[in-house]
């Protein structure tokens, strides 16, 4: 990607002062984006790192002030990002009223490129208590969902909620299923935890994405253009805790069909949209850390 592409853009980040809010706004930065930051609070980031602006993303009057700082794109990767981080009714309530009001509140005032934080749990089987395996691999955003909790409804509605924007508005908008995204030490602790009992990664297909490497796809997906409320699932390309995935499928999810060959320790999740696309990561594997 150019730095070209998103340079001299004035983009605004909501939940800047999260964990892959915080990359994103230092990427975009890197490749010459005046970058807006949008949070209720910042424990992290300084007026050194971009512009901020306190408040909460489900007032629209809020949100209307950060637009008005006269932004051309939005990131919106504000959420409450787990099922456990609240009440079935908090996570659900704040997750969906926060991306519409973002969404539309930006799209009357005249934006028409957004990117939003999607998730690989939009399809609920993960928060699903009954452990129900997916119907197929390699896992797409076509896969048959079985929500049975909140956080995994919001994410779904938040799916319609981009493409009610892109068709009301004539909005380029893109949702990014994110894995299970972080930094280096916590994707080690998952990948001993998953390669103790890989049962437990399998209805993510042990996919994973570095938090630099979130940083860097977000801002190829803003350096787009023209892309109208696609839905793409980001991923390393290997899973997290290696070995022969064709095995570990058979051994943990037996009698599930597998579509097509899934060569080595290649994840199973459908990449080739973000391959198209060009939202493959590039940086980061877990190799070195086996």
């Amino acid at each position: 990607m150019s730095e070209h592409e998103v340079s001299g853009r004035r983009i605004l980040v909501t939940g800047a002062d999260g964990l892959i809010g915080r990359h994103a706004v230092r990427r975009l930065r890197e490749l010459g984006a005046d970058v807006v930051a949008f949070a209720r609070r910042f424990r992290t980031l300084s007026e050194a790192d971009a512009e901020l602006v306190v408040g909460d993303t489900r007032n629209p009057d809020d949100v209307a002030r950060a637009v008005a700082t006269g932004v051309d794109a939005v990131v919106h990767l504000a959420a409450i990002s787990h099922w456990t981080k609240g009440t079935a009714v908090e996570v659900f309530t704040a997750n969906t009223a926060s991306t519409f009001t973002v969404l539309e509140t930006a799209a009357a005032a005249g934006v028409r490129d957004f990117v939003v934080a999607g998730s690989i749990q939009a399809n609920g089987l993960d928060g699903n208590p009954a452990r129900p395996l997916p119907a197929y691999f390699p896992i797409d955003v076509g896969l048959p969902g079985e929500v049975a909790d909140a956080y995994s409804l919001s994410k779904t509605a938040d799916e319609l909620t981009a493409a009610m924007i892109s068709t009301r508005w004539g909005a380029t908008v893109i949702t990014l299923r994110f894995p299970l995204t972080t930094d280096a030490e916590e994707l080690a602790e998952f990948r001993q935890a998953w390669s103790d009992d890989p049962e437990g990664g399998v209805r993510l297909g042990w996919a994973y994405l570095d938090v630099h490497d979130a940083g860097d796809v977000i801002a190829r997906a803003l350096a787009l253009g023209g892309v109208r409320a696609p839905i793409v699932h980001v991923a390393a390309p290997d899973t997290l805790i290696g070995g022969d995935t064709m095995r570990l499928l058979a051994t943990y999810a037996d009698g599930v069909p597998v579509r097509r060959e899934i060569h080595g320790d290649r994840v199973p999740l459908d990449l080739e949209p973000a391959r198209a696309l060009g939202l493959l990561p590039s940086a980061t594997s877990m190799k070195e850390m086996r």
